[in-house]
C-alpha cells in the first residue's frame, strides 16, 4: 500500500527551505493531490482559521476546530477532506531548516 501513496517534495530551488502558504491557494492549486492520501518530505504547521474540516493523519480523522493548530511531521501520510473548505495558512519547512544542538536535539535556525 505504501508504494501507492504519492510523495510530495518541497520545492528544490527554495533557498530558505520554509514557506507560508494560504490554505485556500493550496486547495485550489493542488486539489487532486490533497484529497488522496499523500506523504511529504517536509514538516507542516497548519493554522486553521474560520473552518471546521476533517483532516486525516495516518488514515485517522482529526476534527479541526476553528483557530487551532495542527502539527504534522515529515513522512506522515495525510489528506484533506473532500469538501476542501479550509481557511487559514500552513507553514511548511524541511529538515534543512533545523540546526542540531550539542545534545542532538533539533532547534530552529535563527
Amino acid at each position: 500500500m505504501a508504494d501507492e501513496i504519492k510523495k510530495l517534495k518541497f520545492k528544490q530551488n527554495a533557498d530558505l527551505q520554509i514557506e507560508v502558504v494560504p490554505l485556500q491557494t493550496l486547495t485550489t492549486v493542488s486539489k487532486d493531490h490533497l484529497v488522496t492520501p499523500h506523504w511529504t518530505n517536509f514538516y507542516h504547521i497548519f493554522l486553521f482559521e474560520n473552518c471546521q474540516p476533517t483532516h486525516f493523519v495516518d488514515f485517522e480523522p482529526i476534527k479541526v476546530e476553528p483557530y487551532s493548530l495542527l502539527f504534522i511531521d515529515k513522512d506522515r501520510v495525510h489528506q484533506f477532506d473532500q469538501l476542501l473548505k479550509y481557511d487559514g495558512r500552513v507553514l511548511i519547512f524541511t529538515e534543512d531548516f533545523f540546526l542540531h544542538d550539542r545534545n542532538g536535539h533539533k532547534v530552529f535556525k535563527k
